[in-house]
């Protein structure tokens, strides 16, 4: 009688692990995550779980030159998703941080003139004040005295509004914008 159970018990579970299907985890063209029991290529959508190397480092920028580099690449690849990734977004609630990428991305489509330091010339002469920042504190200064990073864009509406200014943080060794 216990092997009888024993032997119900093992093609019991062999049966159940035949009838599973895998399920493949889909990215669609339009960044949508799609679960389906079809391969991926079959839907023209890009398998998730294949991590490829990123060529952008993953470690936040501890430089002002590595952070002003990264917005403009961000910028040059139309990334809010990258850009947004820069930003310490303390004070904003999802809604809010939402709404400011979704600002960002179409700001993006716009083409990249320069990223400049707030005491660092334009490529093109704007009209409005630099905004005005708090000090950070002793135990996090900065070695650098710039507080903000100035986004040029091109395009008559770009060149209307002045350039997109971010306040710059630095905080935990890193450089940080804040929207």
């Amino acid at each position: 009688m216990p092997r009888l159970a024993l032997l119900l018990l093992l093609l019991t579970a062999a049966t159940t692990g035949l009838a599973q299907t895998t399920v493949h985890r889909c990215v669609s063209a339009d960044g949508t995550p799609v679960f389906t029991d079809q391969p991926c290529g079959s839907m023209q959508a890009a398998r998730i779980g294949a991590v490829q190397p990123s060529a952008t480092p993953h470690a936040c920028p501890a430089t002002r030159e590595a952070l002003r580099q990264r917005v403009a690449a961000a910028f040059a690849a139309h990334d809010a998703n990258a850009l947004a990734g820069l930003m310490l977004w303390e004070g904003y609630d999802d809604r809010e941080a939402v709404r400011e990428i979704a600002q960002m991305r179409a700001r993006m489509h716009q083409p990249l003139l320069g990223v400049t330091d707030d005491g660092a010339p334009p490529p093109a002469s704007t009209s409005q004040a630099p905004l005005t920042v708090d000090a950070p504190s002793s135990s996090t200064a900065a070695p650098s005295s710039a507080t903000e990073l100035n986004v040029h864009l091109g395009g008559v509406a770009a060149q209307e509004g002045g350039p997109l200014r971010f306040r710059v943080l630095f905080r935990a060794g890193c450089y940080w914008l804040q929207p």
